[in-house]
């Protein structure tokens, strides 16, 4: 799916002309998901992890084949929306089977493995997703995405069966975590507002500062994730979970602000791989936070991508009629109050 990172955008944007449509179809994909989180945590914890997830991979094969043949902005939106659906299945079951492999004791660093590895695409994927784009068309970036889908499912048989029985779903329990971890769901919530909002109309920033070049920061930031994650262990485990989550943020304020000031190649891919170290202090310590001590992780992880969704819906959909009005480099302007909002409250909540 990293493929059309930037290519998805770039041809959105060449078949309607439009910085609304382009976030609106990007974005809405979660929308269903979210409103049919709650049926949809419930069939897919209620099964076959293994059964689920290939299923779920074979919905994300489907829509991205609908994309293909989409030729309005509602067919766009419908296949969209079905990608949504395979995606918060996918998600749902892949969180559930790591932690199901992760000991307590070594959460945070085989979480940051984890992780890791999940942003490793990030090295090369959108740059080649936009490079196929620029070489041929659109489907065979499509066709690229599929294989790699295809790939996934083979791997999923390599799962142990053993660990991933039917962990179940209370709604209850959905419904006390949204109030008792509020703090740590709204930080999410602003963190992937700015996130997404800033990878959606990268391209268009690129455009408007003559960086044809763009695609090149996500390697920059996945190569900076990957390596700090691996230098950084013992510092993730010296300060608590809530210190390293409020560092990265005040890193990725940085990274979002530095996309908007940039005026060469230099300061945009040095803003790529503040990005990255950012995220790899966020991402790496905000699950182990959210589900330490815990022992029935199920609707944490259903109401993490809950929110989650609902930030990547409402991110690039409200930036691009903002995009629309005032241009993408005020965007990165507003973007990194975003963050500030959710790490401040994030902040108070914890101060003690």
């Amino acid at each position: 799916m990293d493929l059309l990172t930037s290519a998805l955008p770039i041809h959105l944007y060449k078949v309607f002309s439009n910085v609304v449509v382009v976030g609106t179809v990007v974005g809405i994909y979660p929308v269903f998901s979210i409103i049919a989180r709650v049926p949809i945590s419930k069939f897919v914890y209620a099964r076959r992890l293994k059964k689920t997830l290939l299923a779920s991979i074979l919905l994300l094969v489907v829509s991205h084949l609908g994309y293909v043949f989409s030729k309005s902005v509602f067919v766009f939106v419908v296949f969209r929306s079905l990608f949504g659906v395979g995606l918060c299945a996918f998600f749902l079951l892949l969180l559930e089977a790591v932690n199901a492999e992760i000991e307590k004791k070594e959460h945070s660093r085989l979480y940051g493995i984890f992780s890791t590895i999940f942003i490793f695409p990030f090295l090369f994927a959108p740059a080649a997703g936009v490079a196929i784009l620029r070489k041929s068309d659109f489907t065979v970036v499509i066709a690229a995405s599929i294989v790699f889908y295809l790939l996934s499912a083979a791997f999923v048989f390599f799962i142990r069966e053993k660990n991933l029985s039917k962990p179940g779903f209370d709604f209850g329990n959905f419904k006390k975590y949204f109030f008792s971890e509020n703090a740590h769901f709204i930080l999410l919530f602003a963190m992937i507002f700015a996130f997404s909002s800033s990878v959606v109309f990268l391209p268009i920033l690129a455009s408007e500062k003559g960086f044809e070049n763009f695609a090149f920061a996500f390697t920059f930031y996945g190569i900076s994730t990957i390596i700090f994650r691996f230098l950084a262990g013992k510092i993730f485990e010296s300060l608590r979970f809530e210190t390293n989550i409020l560092i990265g943020s005040v890193f990725v304020f940085l990274a979002i602000l530095g996309f908007g000031i940039s005026k060469n190649y230099a300061v945009f891919f040095l803003s790529a791989c503040l990005n990255g170290v950012g995220w790899a202090f966020f991402e790496s310590n905000y699950i182990p936070s959210l589900v330490a001590g815990r022992e029935k992780k199920s609707e944490l992880i259903s109401l993490y991508s809950t929110i989650f969704d609902f930030g990547y819906f409402l991110g690039p959909v409200l930036s691009g009629i903002f995009v629309g009005k005032f241009g993408a480099k005020n965007l990165y302007f507003v973007l990194p109050a975003v963050c500030s909002a959710g790490a401040v409250y994030f902040f108070i909540a914890h101060r003690k």
